[in-house]
């Protein structure tokens, strides 16, 4: 699967990047949200920020689970309150072939805030290009709806 292999080199520069390169900040996270974002409705991942522009993988935990995959990969601007501004782009195979391959575009917008130490809280809503992804390929609507979630995370 070349989508892990993303997800496994976000996370090893995560781990590992930031002492590398001192500019760099890396974290997981976790969080629940629907769906884009998050790479499922649960979902774990790692951003890569530099300075106010920060990089995102995710991949949908639910979806390990049932054989099929939903990852998430994403750009944010920062601003110095830390409310961000945000594109990702989902992509979803399911092992059923009446749903087929979906992938849609979210715009976002949010807040970051440290909770204690290196860990963090994050929220966000948003509007993607496709949220029918689970249903019949036949029976899609092609709308702009509403994204939200709830993330936290552990900065390194």
């Amino acid at each position: 699967m070349k989508h892990t292999k993303i997800i496994i080199l976000c996370l090893f520069i995560s781990l590992f990047g930031t002492k590398t390169f001192a500019q760099l900040k890396s974290s997981i996270y976790t969080g629940i949200g629907t769906v884009t974002n998050l790479g499922g409705i649960f979902g774990i991942g790692s951003e890569v920020k530099y300075k106010s522009v920060s990089f995102s993988a995710a991949m949908g935990l639910e979806y390990i689970l049932e054989h099929e995959y939903s990852i998430d990969i994403g750009i944010k601007l920062y601003s110095k309150h830390n409310i961000f501004g945000g594109i990702n782009f989902g992509y979803c195979k399911s092992p059923y072939p009446i749903y087929g391959p979906t992938n849609n575009f979210t715009f976002s917008l949010g807040y970051r805030r440290t909770i204690y130490k290196h860990l963090y809280g994050l929220g966000y809503l948003g509007a993607t290009s496709d949220y029918w992804a689970f249903m019949p390929k036949e029976d899609r609507k092609h709308d702009l709806l509403l994204r939200l979630g709830l993330i936290i995370g552990y900065e390194f």
